[in-house]
């Protein structure tokens, strides 16, 4: 038999753990899942075995420290039948039969609970199966030499049976005799995390796997009904690309000739300016535009409920509500803490799989305050824009600004600033827009001024007869004059 040979993998049945893990389970081997109480060890289990029931395999569920009824409930709470799983409970020998032992009493019912527990997969010979709790397997008494001892004798015979294990246990205390790592095939930690303010967050890693590749550091997860879902983290960008040929018109001539053309496709855009400058009706401009040549945008709000831009847009002649109902335009509103980065951009890239060719994130300032924890704000978005323009698709992102022009970390972020300020002139507030940076291709270093009225936006040819313009009070230089 040659030992060198890959060995098949399993899938895990949790929707992207084996993404994480490059394939999914080494068939035959022992994983360790461990964590806290609650954060989903038992569940993410079951989903394991029940993918086996799916693939015809016999599953196997020793319940050590929980019973048959209790499982039974827990996977009801899911939607899931038990019906196809052996479950098994093993309880404790009573101390009476213990009483007269010559030897320590914790190690003699540590061996006939590890004897119990062979038992049950040897009659059984499933092709998977699940140990919970592995604490449960541990002596009263504190002998990490004695526990190791017997897990390399539970391993050994786990491994004559070639079934695939996966064992629970809980994170050990400091101190506290922890599960012999070296013994198993893959370590799989998951945790919880209680934020100042929102929802708890959770979170799983992979210590190790022996033989694969697999995503290092943390990767977000939820637990819904129906089970974990985890969303793999973007902890590497992806291959570097150059922007598609092909440009993205705004269906306004004169924003595209400011663009020089218009936006590069697999490009980032930042939009820049103070409250009320019509930021958001630009993005909308450009999904309505996308909507208009049958492309799709997933347009993400941060600081609002769903229905106010649409309304605000209906307001200025740019009424979204036919390509909200066809799909060409996907719009969703993000509370504060309500899902993690990770989470986030799982959602983005997804619908960019499925056609979305534009992705508006509205505003960088919400954004900053809603996601619960994770990476800084811009070295996550920097692997996402990596992803989105590795997909060919466009991403916007809006960010208000008080004063001065420096576009803060808007400017490495993105292929393409544009910049809108309000001016007075006369009284009157007016505003102006420029594009302040464009990475690929050339664009006007001109000023134009522009108006949201009945039809959406409305922009002048670019303001000759002014300077200082950007400083809000603009002096006439002469050569043009401002209706």
């Amino acid at each position: 038999m040659n030992n060198n040979l890959p060995l098949p993998y399993l899938p895990s049945g949790v929707q992207g753990l084996d993404t994480i893990l490059n394939g999914g389970l080494q068939s035959g081997c022992l994983y360790l899942v461990e964590g806290s109480a609650g954060t989903g060890k038992t569940t993410l289990a079951l989903q394991f075995l029940l993918e086996g029931v799916r693939r015809g395999e016999t599953c196997l569920f020793i319940a050590l420290s929980e019973t048959v009824r209790e499982i039974e409930v827990m996977a009801a709470s899911h939607g899931w039948e038990l019906a196809s799983v052996q479950v098994v409970t093993l309880q404790r020998m009573p101390e009476s039969a213990l009483e007269n032992s010559l030897f320590d009493v914790s190690d003699v019912e540590q061996d006939e609970r590890v004897n119990q527990v062979l038992e049950q997969i040897s009659a059984t010979r499933p092709k998977r199966v699940v140990i919970d709790t592995l604490s449960s397997l541990r002596a009263d008494g504190e002998h990490p030499v004695r526990f190791r001892d017997v897990m390399v004798a539970l391993r050994q015979r786990l491994d004559e049976i070639g079934c695939t294990v996966m064992m629970v246990d809980e994170t050990p205390r400091i101190g506290a005799q922890a599960a012999p790592y070296s013994l198993a095939w893959g370590v799989i930690r998951l945790e919880q995390i209680i934020e100042d303010f929102g929802p708890l967050r959770r979170r799983l890693c992979v210590l190790k796997v022996r033989g694969q590749d697999y995503a290092t550091g943390y990767h977000d997860f939820r637990i819904r009904s129906g089970g974990l879902r985890v969303y793999p983290s973007l902890s590497a960008p992806p291959p570097a690309v150059e922007p598609a040929p092909g440009l993205i018109s705004s269906g306004i001539m004169e924003i595209d000739r400011l663009l020089g053309g218009g936006v590069e496709v697999g490009t980032s855009v930042g939009i820049i300016g103070p409250p009320g400058c019509g930021k958001s009706m630009l993005a909308l401009q450009y999904a309505r535009a996308a909507a208009e040549r049958d492309e799709k945008t997933a347009i993400y709000l941060f600081d609002e409920s769903p229905g106010m831009p649409v309304l605000r847009a209906r307001s200025k002649g740019l009424d979204l509500r036919e390509h909200l109902a066809s799909g060409r335009i996907y719009l969703r509103s993000i509370s504060h803490a309500e899902i993690s980065f990770g989470e986030l951009a799982a959602d983005i890239l997804q619908r960019v799989e499925q056609g979305v060719r534009a992705v508006v994130i509205d505003s960088l300032n919400g954004y900053r305050d809603a996601m619960s924890g994770g990476a800084p704000v811009a070295a996550h978005l920097l692997l996402l824009l990596g992803h989105l323009k590795a997909r060919g698709a466009v991403a916007f992102m809006t960010l208000e600004q008080q004063s001065g022009l420096q576009p803060i970390d808007l400017s490495y972020l993105a292929d393409t600033v544009i910049l809108q300020r309000y001016f007075e002139i006369a009284g009157t507030v007016r505003y102006a827009m420029s594009v302040l940076k464009k990475r690929y291709g050339d664009h006007e270093r001109t000023v134009r001024e522009y108006s949201m009225r009945d039809g959406g936006m409305q922009v002048s040819e670019p303001m000759i007869g002014f300077t200082g313009v950007l400083g809000a009070v603009p002096v006439y230089t002469g050569g043009e004059s401002l209706r």
